[in-house]
């Protein structure tokens, strides 16, 4: 019976943790927080061996949870992340970021897609996207969740897949701030056409492939996101557009200020990408910024 290790048991974590269970496969979860996880065993004695840990953190606890794990892996063990941001200060992509932190030739999947914790864990079905360069973890992927709620797709498209997430979020924010203003159906229908269109572009723009967007990674997760009352991305968008503040923080949010420095003069192309600048970072009512685009 393989093993499984989650690292961070919250919503994403459980909801992992609740996929695996239908299948013969025994799953170990820790957190950093301590009582989160009942008997919880320490990293040293449920890391060697495992077929895969997945890192169920955002961007901003990666590189801690990394350091943790580099001196622990087994040169087998597939390395899971599904982190969709960028880490503050480096601008580095979680893909980057594990590359730097862990051991050279660590086994890496990037997982991205459709992915709400609240409704895999209510058992409702859910699609992810697992990127990476090597086809025998690739393979790991497919047959831990093979028969269960979770279908998984593959490709060799790891910065595609990763941008996709990325832009996705911050697009995200902008679906909810439609919703906030009380844009209509036509009007956020323009809205998310003109999202991929723009994150499409983008993506060439920093080494992935167009098609990754236009497929479960992108457009996919977007629709998921932006349009789901779970999603923190989203929600943060419909709070801002009334009040002009965050209620709580989100990957997209986060990423947007590296992602603007990332792409420097070329972001001033991207009409709905300086739109949500001008709402979130710069203090123009959420109204004028968006309506203007119409």
């Amino acid at each position: 019976m393989p093993h499984v290790v989650l690292m961070g048991s919250g919503k994403l974590g459980s909801a992992f943790a609740h996929v695996l269970s239908k299948k013969r496969v025994r799953v170990e979860a820790w957190d950093v927080l301590p009582g989160k996880v009942p008997r919880q065993k320490p990293l040293e004695k449920i890391v060697p061996g495992a077929a895969a840990v997945f890192l169920c953190l955002p961007s901003w606890y990666l590189r801690d949870a990394a350091m943790k794990l580099a001196p622990l892996l087994s040169k087998k063990t597939v390395v899971v992340s599904v982190s969709k941001g960028l880490e503050k200060g480096t601008l580095l992509t979680a893909d980057a970021l594990l590359h730097q932190a862990l051991p050279d030739n660590t086994p890496f999947v990037f997982l991205g897609g459709p992915l709400l914790a609240d409704e895999l864990l209510a058992g409702q079905p859910g699609t992810g996207v697992a990127a990476s360069a090597d086809p025998a973890a690739r393979r790991v992927m497919e047959h831990l969740f093979s028969g269960t709620r979770l279908m998984i797709e593959t490709t060799d498209d790891v910065a595609g897949t990763v941008w996709s997430a990325i832009l996705k979020n911050v697009y995200a924010i902008g679906l909810g701030i439609t919703e906030g203003l009380g844009w209509g159906a036509n009007a956020r229908g323009w809205y998310v056409a003109k999202s991929v269109e723009e994150a499409g572009d983008i993506l060439i723009d920093l080494g992935g492939r167009r098609e990754t967007f236009h497929g479960v990674a992108g457009v996919g997760d977007l629709v998921a996101t932006g349009f789901s009352p779970h999603s923190k991305n989203r929600t943060l968008g419909e709070h801002w557009a009334k009040t002009g503040k965050a209620p709580h923080e989100s990957e997209g949010f986060i990423s947007l200020p590296p992602l603007l420095k990332i792409l420097g003069a070329r972001a001033r192309k991207r009409k709905l990408l300086m739109a949500l600048k001008a709402t979130l970072l710069e203090g123009k009512k959420a109204k004028a910024a968006f309506e203007a685009l119409l």
